[in-house]
């Protein structure tokens, strides 16, 4: 049995999740900084077992983050007439 009603609303719904994302940026930046501690936990585990520990390559989209990041931020309170 499926727990989807109505599979019409799935288009509103990523409609909806988006909007959630550009407008709650901070989520963003949370699920970010998580990963960087999960990151840190699992090469200090690594670590502490003797293991050899290489650091992690950030993916594309934690370095299109915090570029996006840097640019919101340094362009903020400009605006632009037309």
């Amino acid at each position: 049995m499926s727990t989807i009603k109505d599979s019409k609303l799935a288009s509103v719904g990523k409609d909806e999740v988006n909007w959630a994302q550009r407008q709650m940026q901070v989520l963003e930046d949370i699920k970010l900084d998580f990963e960087k501690r999960k990151l840190a936990e699992q090469r200090a585990t690594r670590r502490l077992k003797g293991e050899n520990v290489l650091k992690e390559n950030k993916t594309s989209k934690q370095i299109f983050a915090a570029a996006a990041k840097r640019y919101v931020g340094r362009n903020r309170y400009t605006r632009t007439i037309a």
